[in-house]
């Protein structure tokens, strides 16, 4: 009978040392997985919020604006903080202290964030049957120059909201199947 003498020092140095080149290899892929659901996850939270301002302005009849906020609370197309819902009681399209916001949401994403509406407006608004007029995109651009990291919400002329799908390249595109360039943003949105 043959004894057993167990596991060698070199047996398991060499064991190491595999482990820690296949944790090598497989670090970038989990940092890219990771940066994806950070973009995808911030999406689909200004997607449930667009959805929840329509939901608002044809349950209680008024007119509700969704807009990015910059830090003086004024809605606007760039350097976005954060987004907020309000009804907009005087008509003004302003965030007023009057105006009680009904949701709000941090923007929460390691890049710029930017709008681009119908009638460059800085918000899209949403009458009582839920259209949307002015209508548009926001774009979720990366601070790595990433083009597979960004993202494109739009809201439709009919108030429809949704989360543009990659095309088959892996990239987002804009309505015209053009990649999107977060550098060079159109000045007003096309129709959607």
């Amino acid at each position: 009978m043959k004894k057993d003498k167990g596991t060698t020092v070199f047996e398991v140095l060499v064991t190491i040392a595999l482990a820690a080149l296949l944790l090598g290899a497989a670090a970038p892929n989990l940092r890219s997985y990771k940066l994806k659901q950070e973009s995808d996850t911030a999406a689909r939270e200004i997607l449930r919020h667009l959805t929840k301002a329509r939901e608002l302005a044809v349950f209680s009849g008024k007119e509700v604006l969704f807009c990015g906020v910059d830090d003086n609370m004024k809605c606007t197309r760039d350097k976005i903080k954060k987004f907020v819902v309000f009804v907009d009681e005087n008509g003004d399209r302003k965030v007023n202290q009057k105006e009680k916001i009904e949701f709000e949401l941090a923007a929460e994403f390691d890049g710029s964030l930017h709008l681009r509406a119908s009638s460059r407006a800085g918000f899209i608004r949403y009458h009582n049957d839920g259209r949307a007029h002015p209508y548009g995109s926001f774009y979720l651009c990366p601070k790595k120059e990433d083009k597979y990291l960004i993202r494109r919400i739009s809201a439709n002329m009919s108030g429809r909201s949704y989360v543009a799908r990659p095309l088959e390249n892996g990239l987002v595109a804009h309505v015209d199947k053009k990649p999107i360039n977060c550098n060079a943003l159109p000045e007003d949105e096309p129709d959607l």
